[in-house]
Order: structure tokens, then sequence, then C-alpha cells
């Protein structure tokens, strides 16, 4: 391998690492492998692009071998453990950023949890179920019993003795400016 060829991470162990690790960041029961499998796939094509990238990968996922065993044979306690001790790292972001954006990016993975998809090209949601949300209860309407109090127009008297006083003020703060200037 030469310095413009970049490394690539080690699709065994790595990958399985990584399937691990991609399971504890963005955790969903009704999501089979198949797209978390995916996302790793593509975040080894994006670490791919440069060395840098491809050892930042690669030395994580050993790292999280090292510590956890076998990730996927780890406790999802102990794999979300490992994975807050290390968010403040470059390794923590890359990962945690490319599998969300890969994950989340599979049409698979929006059937399952029900988005229908971008409704720019069918002229939006507004008349297409902006508002269906079946998994929230209807809302509680409650009516009050006080009665409602009427804020009207201000008494002239009032409205002339809080315009005097706001002109008082602004005439002292123009006086203490020109003072200290």
């Amino acid at each position: 391998m030469t310095e413009d060829q970049p490394a690539s991470p080690a699709p065994g162990a790595t990958a399985s690492t990584l399937l691990a690790l991609a399971r504890a960041l963005y955790p969903h029961d009704r999501l089979p492998d198949g797209p978390y499998e995916r996302a790793v796939a593509l975040l080894a094509a994006d670490a791919a692009a440069s060395a840098e990238l491809s050892a930042l990968v690669a030395a994580g996922a050993a790292e999280a071998g090292a510590a956890l065993g076998d990730p996927a044979a780890a406790t999802a306690e102990a794999r979300t453990a490992w994975l807050e001790s290390h968010q403040g790292e470059p390794f923590f972001a890359f990962v945690r950023e490319r599998i969300c954006f890969h994950l989340y990016d599979d049409r698979e993975v929006w059937q399952l949890l029900g988005y229908p998809g971008p409704s720019y090209a069918l002229g939006g949601y507004l008349h297409r179920g902006f508002d269906e949300l079946p998994w929230l209860p209807d809302p509680r309407v409650v009516e009050s019993d006080e009665p409602l109090v009427e804020l009207g127009p201000l008494d002239p008297s009032v409205a002339s003795a809080a315009s005097a006083a706001s002109a008082a003020s602004a005439a002292a703060a123009s006086t203490g400016a020109e003072a200290t200037a």
C-alpha cells in the first residue's frame, strides 16, 4: 500500500465490531441486521476515502474489540458504557455521524419505521397527512370555568401617565449619556 492508496478497514473483525457498535448507537428492535450491515459497509467505504480515516476506524474498532472481547456477544450496557467513555474522540464522532446518516437514509428503514419518504415530489404533506399522528393520544381539551377578562384600550389618564413616564426616563437616559460622553 502506498501513501496515495488508502487502506480499507478489515472486513471481518472490524465489520462485526462496527455492526455491534452501530446497534448500540441506534438500537431498534424492529430492524433486521441488513440495514445495519449496509450502513457499516458504507461507513467502511467512507473511511476508505483516506488513509487517516481508514486507520482511525481500524484502530477504534480494534480498541473496542480489545475492551469488549467479542462486541456482538457483549451486553448492550457494556457496549453503551464503552461508547460513552469514548464520545469525545474522533472515532466516536465519525462512526456516530456516518452510521446515523447511512442507517436512516436506507429505504428499508424508512418502511420499517413508518416514514413514507420525501414528499416534495408529491406536493408536500399539507394535504397528505401532515397531522396524522396515530401514535399520539387525542388531545385533552379542558374549558376553563373562569370568566374571560377583556383587555381593551387603556384609560386615557393611564395612557398619558405611562407616556409621560416613558418620555421622562428617555430624557434622563439621553442626558446621562451626553454627560458621560
